[in-house]
């Protein structure tokens, strides 16, 4: 396993290639579609929003993204965001 910079666990595509030719799409709370959620939302939102991204800022791109994934179901995100910053 991966660590993204967010601090969320993903298995990494080896690890998920071993899985999918085994018919093992889940292992405890990792699964494949969490991964496929992430690369979705990230596409929709270069796509949707920026249009373009370089290479230079592509981990700060990754980063607002991984954000986004793991705080996609906390209804105070904004807040925890404004207070995280403050610190």
């Amino acid at each position: 396993m991966r660590k993204l910079l967010s601090g969320r666990r993903f298995l990494d595509s080896s690890t998920l290639s071993a899985c999918a030719s085994r018919s093992d799409y889940v292992r405890g709370e990792v699964h494949t579609n969490s991964i496929e959620s992430f690369w979705s939302l990230l596409k929709r939102g270069v796509v949707g929003t920026y249009h373009n991204v370089s290479a230079k800022y592509l981990p700060f791109y990754l980063n607002e993204f991984s954000f986004r994934f793991n705080n996609r179901k906390n209804e105070d995100m904004f807040a925890d965001l404004i207070t995280t910053c403050s610190q």
